[in-house]
């Protein structure tokens, strides 16, 4: 995909390029040549910056597994990693998360848990979740 995404920035600059040579034949004042190629300088690097915003993190959410964890009420959570074999790990995530608030949850296999108490100002023992999937960059609520 990215191989793809680089061929058409590519061909796009190169064309963009040449129309902006092709300036140099136009009867136009030479202070102003400059500018309209500082001009189309500047909307080629938007114009690059915008796709590659857009295309590039798609992709790489798309492997790694990225969601969205948004609290119903608030709540503490400490959110675990899972590897392809179901074995828990490592905490991704951990802390209080108001009620309305998100967080971007990374999951590196698109899979995880979470424990969570919810009744944060007070000290009580934490419920825990099925193994969830976190991928396409769905929102998952969270009690």
């Amino acid at each position: 995909m990215r191989k793809f995404i680089a061929y058409i920035v590519q061909g796009a600059s190169k064309m963009i390029l040449s129309a902006i040579e092709n300036l140099n034949t136009v009867n136009t004042k030479k202070e102003d040549r400059k500018m309209i190629k500082l001009f189309d300088a500047f909307v080629i690097v938007v114009s690059l910056t915008l796709v590659l915003g857009w295309m590039l993190p798609s992709a790489a959410s798309a492997e790694g597994g990225t969601c969205y964890l948004k609290a119903d009420r608030d709540v503490y959570l400490k959110v675990y990693n899972f590897d392809n074999h179901g074995n828990r790990g490592g905490i991704l995530w951990q802390g209080r998360l108001n009620k309305g608030k998100i967080i971007i949850l990374n999951s590196p296999n698109g899979l995880f848990s979470y424990e969570y108490n919810d009744q944060p100002d007070e000290d009580q023992p934490f419920e825990s979740s099925e193994q969830r999937m976190c991928n396409s960059n769905e929102t998952i609520g969270v009690p």
